[in-house]
């Protein structure tokens, strides 16, 4: 592995120049950033996936106050849709993708939700549509530098700092670790717990590369909820099925409570179809174990529930939220944007 890094090395220094490049023409005004006369909070990484985006962007949504006008602009990864689209009933992962999705049937009635690959096209057909939007999240935004923002948040994780990271293919960030910088607020996400020796020393070293705010997450996983009928979880044995950046998290959580007698993984964002869980049917004709996922899996699989797979094993998701270290600091930047 190791080798193989060196060998790929001299290509991460081409690509590293170009997106140097790119963030020099940005910091010195020759790639201008549109100005919205709204509040825009932005969020994502520096590297690929895996970071907890969606989660945390959810965890913005329950942090601003009730009396703000939400809205949350994503690209829409994975959608089979082109252009700006604002989420209805109607709409499905399809649509507007699997995690834009995830956030609008939980809080369709707190926010806006749209899916734009220009966001600043996105920013301005929402404002059109509810001129007394106050703030607007964007979702995965880090590196799309076309938009001013009110505040930059970034994420990493705990597992992977940005700072012990290399620039892609040798290692997985998209860019330099010195971009660090533009965050107002970094954090370090996917802790396995809050121990101040070990965040002392990453917020040392995240100190290196940024003056940002640095505060802490660890998932908290809720309950099994069954996908289709109100089946109940029993036993102590089950199946995972996901299609995630990473799901080493999860997996290493439902190892310390059940047995996990089968992963079956698909890469991220993977549009699940009725081959693949044609396949898993036939593979699993032996047991009828239920299956658990991941809420963003689910949201791809709820299009298939009169598969024969889930007549046999009953599907549940786990949702999850983030537990900040020090919430009261992470509000308090939060709202001194919100105006």
């Amino acid at each position: 592995m190791k080798l193989l890094r060196w060998l790929l090395f001299p290509i991460s220094l081409v690509y590293g120049g170009v997106t140097a490049i790119r963030n020099f023409l940005f910091d010195i005004g020759i790639y201008g950033q549109k100005r919205h006369d709204v509040n825009v909070i932005a969020v994502g990484n520096i590297s690929t996936g895996g970071t907890g985006k969606t989660p945390f962007v959810e965890s913005l949504i329950n942090l601003i106050p009730l009396d703000k006008n939400i809205a949350v602009i994503s690209r829409g990864y994975g959608r089979k849709t082109k252009g700006f689209r604002l989420a209805t009933q109607q709409d499905t992962a399809e649509t507007i993708g699997d995690e834009p999705f995830q956030l609008f049937k939980k809080h369709h009635e707190r926010i806006h939700l749209a899916v734009a690959e220009k966001r600043r096209i996105g920013i301005a057909e929402l404002l059109r549509i509810d001129p007394k939007i106050d703030v607007v999240l964007l979702d995965d935004a880090f590196q799309h530098r076309w938009v001013s923002r009110d505040l930059n948040i970034l994420l990493t994780t705990s597992a992977n700092p940005f700072y012990s990271d290399y620039l892609l293919p040798t290692g997985n960030l998209r860019e330099s670790r010195y971009s660090a910088k533009r965050a107002d607020i970094i954090i370090v996400t996917k802790c396995s717990r809050f121990e101040q020796s070990i965040m002392e020393l990453q917020k040392k070293k995240i100190s290196s590369f940024s003056r940002a705010l640095v505060n802490f997450s660890m998932i908290d996983y809720g309950q099994f909820t069954p996908v289709f009928g109100e089946a109940k979880f029993l036993g102590k044995e089950l199946l995972l099925l996901t299609g995630i950046a990473d799901a080493s998290s999860l997996k290493n959580e439902l190892s310390n409570r059940y047995q996990v007698k089968d992963h079956f993984e698909f890469g991220d964002h993977h549009a699940f179809n009725r081959d693949d869980l044609d396949q898993l049917n036939v593979k699993l004709s032996q047991n009828q174990l239920p299956i658990v996922t991941t809420e963003k899996d689910m949201v791809r699989l709820l299009a298939f529930k009169d598969h024969d797979l889930f007549k046999s094993h009953a599907l549940f998701y786990i949702p999850i939220e983030m537990n900040f270290f020090d919430e009261k600091a992470l509000k308090e930047e939060i709202m001194k944007v919100i105006q």
